[in-house]
């Protein structure tokens, strides 16, 4: 199943080195800002509506989906 993994850039280096240790060097890592709780849900929602192609496109890109 296509996936991807939403990382805060607090974590990003960790995201990568865990998807390494999986052996999942190719997962698609989103990246948002950090702290996410200094936004509102709304805000929250916002983000991801507005991330929401790009996140298609990684996808499609990977040859993930179509």
């Amino acid at each position: 199943m296509p996936t991807s993994t939403v990382v805060s850039t607090a974590f990003l280096t960790h995201g990568h080195l865990a998807a390494k240790n999986l052996q999942l060097d190719d997962l698609p890592l989103l990246v948002t800002p950090h702290p996410l709780n200094d936004l509102t849900a709304d805000e929250v929602r916002e983000m991801a509506r507005s991330r929401s192609e790009e996140h298609t496109s990684e996808l499609q890109s990977r040859g993930l989906i179509s």
